[in-house]
């Protein structure tokens, strides 16, 4: 990404003593520390241009902190002496230092105050780094607009609008593919054809602004050539490149200089002269920000070659200067290639330290990785994903007592990670654990916890009486992955029972290794911790031929995210709160007739509030809520959960509700004890289906969420959620009440588990 939009302009001239002279000449001849050693005694004095040069040399160097201190103190002494052209110039570079340090939304607010027509490149650039890529492209199709713009700030503005619309063309490739997922192959082909014309757009800018670059030498004319060289055909691009490296090399040396030489590195075959180049140069600058970036480059070069002794080498190299910043975001990612290079060396230990402060790192940076851009989740499962799952594997290969508490713990957090990443914020940060393993083993709950490493299935089992056990299986990860999402589809294929045969390999591979166990222990339930697509189907329906009976008539089955998910129910009193929609409303159109006899059966059986079709509206559900404060709230109505909350909603009559919206309609005194979604819909082949279920009930305060992983016969759905509450209120727990719904369900010998299996619990 092109950031600079040359806001430079020339330094206000400052008056003897002698000092100040040597420091316009220290900048002048490049010498920014220099520059930085003479005039940081005067900082004190309430002279902007003291200031100017400071900011402008701390940039320069990569200290974007403290460049962006100084040119906040410019402008501020510049805005008390009435040179306001000055003083928003100086704001402008604070907002474009915020994008470069990460803080867009800071960006944002700061050019809230500026009328500048500069001022809209660089809400474009704020807007690229969230994610936001369409506002991106409105606002440097603005930038562009402006009459009288300088060559280069509209350079900077073509390269970053270029950028914009790859990502965006990358983004529609993505959903398309999801929506193919789902079987939307009609809106999928509609998100391709967006995509490929995006892709046109990106590469006719990138030419345009390439033709104005050519007979120029800048950083943004330099990032034009570097943005149209993929473009080029592969005799072309040998020449280019040269003449690419030797227009960079007639550069001043800055910290921007130094991120032009890395832009370029990948464009090559051999990125290991321009890596060392960057480096060399980020050294004599001093600049710790572009050290870490080049030796960790470097690092991940010498990886790939597999010559480890040079990979650590530069990795160390790499977290020094890292941690001369506290640039976590750099940091976690040398200390995890540092984890994966002495795992190579089978230096385990050591790998095991790594991970273990990778990990550490990643936990700093939660809030800014959570408000980064929804569409991150793709990257998250490239880049940070891996970090949890290498620890996790590292852990199990030594399956002590203790490496198993570590590995729920990481486990943990792992799903809040995903969870912060999925809805983009850190509302799931205060999470209880009211001594929940206590609790467990009072209750007399064994906990199961499969986790699904590369080639291998690990199995951690936690009795009430405190003791762990762990077993591991080898698997095919594809063909287990395949499986999951064939045994969903069977089981919702009411034509045959076809689904037998995978419901008792399932059997095999998540309880039997562990049945022995369990049975001694006499537990009065199953608490099931999944991982990956094993959330998204009902572990309930495991069968065993031999018996001739699914895991749930042993035992009452219940899952949730992780230990730190759970919340012990306290004695629920009966305060419900109904609603429900009975009538095809937009975008589904699809009719659940049965509803209204579902809402009118469980008012008779609990009491409480109805409200139904016309009535269950956006404005109504949110002032009964806060008005009655219920403890148990039932909608029945469609519910989609797709792994993406753009697509993910519950159905009102006046409006669909945005999933990551349910929680601000539900602000109430008491947190819910229950909240039921009777017609819900959860994707095939999505990790983040039932994240997104799970994550909505937390969000909105519940203790535990009753729903549906695909839509249920409107029949069946009656029964099975009327004999739940009625279980419910004869003092049986939430777990205990939907298993004797579901056996009754069984024990009709029509009933096929596509009636019954889809309700899970999540929660106590």
């Amino acid at each position: 990404m092109t950031f600079l939009l040359v806001l430079c302009f020339e330094m206000a001239i400052v008056a003897s003593p002698a000092d100040f002279q040597r420091a316009q000449d220290a900048f002048n001849q490049r010498q920014y520390h220099q520059t930085i050693e003479i005039l940081t005694p005067y900082r004190q004095e309430s002279n902007p241009a003291i200031h100017e040069y400071l900011a402008a040399s701390y940039e320069r160097t990569g200290q974007l902190d403290q460049a962006f201190f100084h040119w906040q103190e410019a402008g501020r002494l510049y805005q008390s002496d009435g040179h306001a052209e000055r003083a928003a110039l100086s704001l402008l570079s604070q907002a474009q230092l915020s994008v470069e340090m990460g803080q867009p939304q800071k960006a944002l607010e700061l050019l809230e105050q500026s009328s500048d027509p500069l001022a809209d490149g660089v809400r474009g650039n704020a807007l690229l780094v969230s994610g936001e890529y369409e506002r991106a492209i409105e606002a440097y199709q603005v930038a562009l607009s402006h009459k009288g713009v300088a060559e280069e700030p509209r350079l900077a503005a073509l390269n970053n609008l270029g950028e914009a619309y790859q990502n965006l063309a990358l983004r529609w490739q993505r959903k398309a593919q999801l929506l193919r997922q789902e079987q939307e192959e009609s809106e999928a082909r509609q998100l391709e054809q967006q995509s490929q014309l995006l892709r046109q757009l990106a590469r006719k800018t990138a030419q345009v602004a390439w033709q104005s670059a050519q007979d120029v030498t800048s950083p943004n004319a330099l990032q034009a050539g570097i943005a149209w060289l993929p473009y080029l055909s592969e005799g072309e691009r040998g020449e280019s490149f040269k003449s690419l490296q030797a227009r960079l090399r007639s550069l001043p040396p800055s910290h921007q200089t130094v991120n032009l030489w890395l832009s370029l590195a990948p464009l090559t075959s051999h990125p290991q002269p321009i890596l060392e180049t960057a480096l060399q140069l980020a050294r004599s600058l001093e600049d710790s920000f572009g050290i870490s970036l080049a030796a960790g480059e470097l690092g991940a070069f010498y990886e790939r070659q597999h010559n480890y002794s040079l990979a650590l080498n530069y990795t160390e190299q790499a977290q020094q200067a890292a941690y001369t910043l506290l640039a976590y975001e750099q940091l976690y990612r040398w200390q995890w290639q540092e984890g994966r290079i002495d795992q190579a060396i089978a230096a385990e230990e050591a790998a095991i330290s790594a991970y273990r402060r990778s990990a550490a790192s990643l936990q700093r940076i939660r809030p800014e990785m959570a408000a980064a851009s929804r569409e991150i989740q793709f990257d998250f499962q490239e880049q940070i994903e891996p970090i949890y799952r290498g620890l996790l594997s590292l852990l199990l290969n030594n399956p002590s007592s203790e490496n198993l508490k570590e590995s729920l713990n990481l486990f943990d957090r792992f799903q809040l990670a995903q969870l912060e990443n999925l809805f983009a914020d850190t509302c799931f940060e205060d999470l209880p654990n009211n001594h929940i393993e206590q609790w467990l083993s009072q209750e007399n709950i064994a906990l199961i916890v499969p986790i699904i490493l590369e080639n291998r299935l690990h199995l951690i089992l936690r009795l009430p009486g405190g003791s762990y056990h762990h077993r591991v299986q080898l698997i095919d990860h594809q063909d287990f992955v395949q499986r999951i999402k064939n045994w969903k589809s069977d089981l919702k294929n009411i034509s045959d029972n076809q689904y037998l045969t995978l419901s008792e390999y399932f059997y095999d591979r998540l309880y039997a290794p562990l049945e022995l166990a369990i049975k001694k222990a006499h537990p009065n339930a199953l608490l099931f911790i999944n991982d990956g697509l094993l959330k998204n189907v009902p572990l309930s329906a495991l069968y065993q031929t031999g018996k001739q009976e699914f895991l749930i008539q042993q035992y009452p089955v219940f899952t949730a995210l992780g230990l730190n998910f759970l919340t012990p129910s306290q004695s629920l009193e009966f305060k419900p709160l109904l609603f429900g929609l009975s009538v095809p409303r937009p975008p589904l159109e699809v009719a659940l007739p049965l509803v209204r006899e579902e809402v009118q059966k469980i008012q008779e059986l609990l009491g409480g509030s109805a409200f139904l079709n016309q009535d269950f509206t956006v404005p109504k559900l949110q002032e009964t809520v806060a008005r009655l404060n219920p403890t148990i709230l039932h909608l029945a109505t469609h519910g989609q959960f797709t792994g993406s909350l753009e697509t993910s909603f519950l159905q009102a009559y006046d409006q669909v509700i945005a999933i990551d919206e349910l929680d601000s309609l539900l602000i109430k005194g008491e947190p819910l004890d229950l909240l039921t979604l009777s017609a819900c819909e959860t994707s095939v082949g999505n990790n983040y289906s039932v994240l997104g279920l799970a994550g909505t009930a937390i969000r909105a305060g519940a203790r535990s969420v009753l729903g549906t992983f695909w839509q249920v016969q409107d029949d069946a759905s009656l029964r099975v959620v009327e004999r739940f509450y009625a279980n419910l209120k004869s003092g049986v727990s939430k777990a205990k009440a939907l298993q004797l719904a579901q056996i009754q369900e069984i024990e009709n010998p029509l009933q096929h588990p596509r009636n019954w299996a889809a309700f899970t619990l999540i929660g106590l």
